[in-house]
């Protein structure tokens, strides 16, 4: 079983070591008003701050991740869907597996941001042509609720654990950043807090 380790942050400003053992992966994207699901294979979630560059064609796309550990214990972070474009043109999964999808090692347990949903932003910041730029920048409202993505997932599984879900909004090939250096994040405006994630494309 493929695990990753997070801190989660709950309301009150607790901290706690969280393990979770990846035992599904799920990519849920928008496109249009319409959502669809992609399972991918658990290895391919990381925390880690590099990725390993092996195709000329390469790209991020700003997401947020659900971690569910179990029904009571669900936390929300920041993520990038790490693809090959150029592969995704000849075949969607196959090129959603050549590269990892990144998330952070902090996360906000869902309960303490839900309500607020709207407010919180994600931001993709990236090096194009030697200078740190907004590459994407995206509202809670303008990607599929957690609520609504975690009762589509209830309707086809008892009951959800031990897994992860990358939610994003569909975007064409040649509108992925290409960079090698991103840096994501996810800000809750009304509490003025964030979670922040960088890594290397080498």
């Amino acid at each position: 079983m493929h695990r990753v380790n997070i801190i989660a942050e709950y309301g009150n400003r607790t901290e706690k070591d969280i393990e979770i053992t990846v035992g599904s992966l799920l990519l849920v994207q928008q496109d249009s008003g319409s959502i669809s699901t992609i399972a991918l294979q658990p290895y391919l979630i990381t925390t880690s701050n590099y990725v390993k560059k092996i195709t000329a064609s390469y790209g991020s796309n700003i997401a947020y991740a659900l971690l569910i550990k179990n029904r009571e214990d669900v936390f929300v972070t920041v993520a990038s869907d790490h693809t090959d474009p150029d592969a995704e043109r000849c075949n969607v999964i196959s090129g959603k597996h050549t590269y990892p999808k990144v998330i952070a090692r902090r996360a906000w347990s869902l309960e303490n941001i839900e309500d607020h949903w709207d407010l919180v932003e994600l931001r993709n910041m990236a090096i194009i042509n030697d200078e740190k730029k907004i590459a994407q920048q995206f509202t809670g409202r303008e990607l599929p609720q957690p609520s609504i993505v975690l009762e589509m997932i209830e309707d086809t599984m008892e009951e959800p654990r031990n897994m992860v879900i990358v939610v994003e909004r569909r975007i064409m090939p040649e509108e992925y950043v290409v960079s090698n250096y991103y840096e994501i994040s996810m800000i809750d405006n009304s509490s003025k807090r964030s979670i922040e994630h960088y890594y290397w494309v080498d």
